[in-house]
């Protein structure tokens, strides 16, 4: 028999010998990866002790990893104009935020590898849509340019329509008209915004209701106001709160509680209300993936989300349902690819026959990212998330509370009232005034 360090010998000759020939045909290798696969081959050849070769395949994966590290940095700032990282602060981060570095890289990692043929048919979606919009400046909000063309959300809409250029460029093009048309940009616009690594800790330690090195509130700093919290405060219970291991922002929502007192909801506001709602949270997910995603230095752009379904009602309301439906084709069409995962945890019984009718409703990919948990919940959760991020009601450690539903509007009102005041307190002022 053929020693195999012989074999693997052969291995690397035929690499020499046909780089030329393999590069002529067009197959994507980049030579870096050829000279670290040459070096682990050839230091292969010639190792017999099993502990030498360990340890050889692990110097080997780390020399990986921090080329791949130095890769990714370099490819998003080029693409998404971030500023260099501060390891000190990135590795902070890390550590409150509770993030895995490999996850997060692993998590990232579609958006930082493009293959030759990805990379052409991006150049041809963002070449296709300066031309239209160059044709037709009236139908599209050109202020938010610099938001919304960059290759991160290129992407998005590529992955959703299976790389075809041509449906990828109507998709995106309904995309723009849709932002115009709802003036999206009205959220971000007159907002503090993202600052970075630094802002965001400082966020985390003074921003109102921070408990425990988590920030509670970043919609003070990342969308503006709006008219209607204090109805929202009344009929919801929600939080933008904490990240999991890979990086994606969370968002919990005692959904079973707002179900039965929807209707008295509405006697308040309308469905456009809580639609426009929506958006605006959609777009608050958003600068919260830009700001972490420029905090550790590759791009994060999804989020997990945790609906509470206890006290869910036996009855759904229609026009919930209704509501639901159009936020489903609103995400479906112009929040494409931004859901990482779902969960529904504490479903009763009954939620499994409504989930036969909602799953229908859904993309086949996006339904394979909903999790529906009863009340042994917690350890699932767990596997996704850190302690530190979850409240203690869900099985973390955090000491926030998020308040029930108190269908007190003299409690909505003061809530807002006090929330809206923070904006004009000198911390938010101090955290957008850090140099970074």
């Amino acid at each position: 028999m053929v020693p195999q360090r012989w074999v693997i010998f052969g291995l690397l000759c035929a690499i020499h010998v046909w780089e030329e020939t393999i590069l002529q045909w067009g197959l994507t290798i980049d030579a870096k990866i050829i000279k670290i696969f040459t070096l682990y081959l050839l230091l292969l050849t010639f190792l017999k002790d099993h502990g030498d070769m360990s340890r050889l395949k692990q110097q080997i994966k780390e020399m990986n990893k921090s080329w791949q590290s130095d890769k990714v940095r370099n490819s998003f700032n080029s693409d998404n104009k971030v500023k260099n990282v501060n390891e000190k602060q990135k590795q902070q981060l890390l550590s409150q935020f509770g993030i895995d570095e490999d996850l997060l890289l692993e998590s990232s990692s579609e958006y930082l590898y493009y293959s030759t043929k990805d990379q052409s048919q991006l150049k041809q979606l963002k070449y296709k849509w300066k031309k239209m919009k160059n044709n037709h400046p009236e139908l599209y909000d050109n202020s938010e340019d610099d938001e919304v063309e960059g290759d991160f959300t290129f992407y998005r809409f590529l992955k959703a329509r299976k790389w075809d250029v041509d449906k990828a460029l109507t998709m995106y093009e309904k995309y723009r008209a849709f932002r115009k048309a709802e003036n999206v940009p009205q959220y971000t616009q007159n907002a503090v915004g993202p600052f970075g690594s630094k802002a965001l800790l400082k966020a985390c330690e003074e921003s109102f209701e921070s408990v425990n090195g988590l920030e509670t509130n970043p919609a003070l700093r990342l969308v503006s106001k709006d008219p209607c919290e204090k109805y929202f405060r009344t009929f919801c219970s929600a939080v933008n709160c904490g990240y999991t291991k890979c990086g994606s922002p969370i968002y919990i929502e005692r959904t079973g509680e707002i179900s039965p007192i929807y209707s008295k909801m509405m006697a308040y506001i309308d469905s456009d209300e809580v639609v426009r709602r929506h958006i605006r949270q959609q777009e608050l997910v958003n600068q919260r993936c830009r700001e972490i995603s420029e905090a550790v230095g590759v791009p994060v752009g999804k989020q997990t989300l945790i609906f509470d379904l206890k006290g869910m009602s036996f009855y759904p309301n229609a026009a919930a349902m209704d509501v639901f439906k159009r936020v489903l084709k609103i995400d479906a069409s112009f929040y494409p690819e931004t859901l990482h995962t779902h969960f529904l945890i504490n479903a009763p019984g009954i939620f499994l026959v409504v989930w036969k009718l909602v799953s229908t409703w859904l993309d086949p990919v996006t339904k394979t990212k909903f999790h529906i948990l009863g009340s042994n919940y917690q350890d699932t959760l767990l596997k996704h998330i850190d302690k530190s991020q979850l409240p203690i009601e869900y099985g973390g450690t955090n000491k926030y509370n998020l308040p029930h539903v108190t269908l007190r509007m003299d409690v909505g009102e003061q809530y807002a009232a006090v929330l809206h005041k923070e904006l004009d307190k000198s911390v938010y002022g101090r955290i957008k005034g850090i140099t970074l």
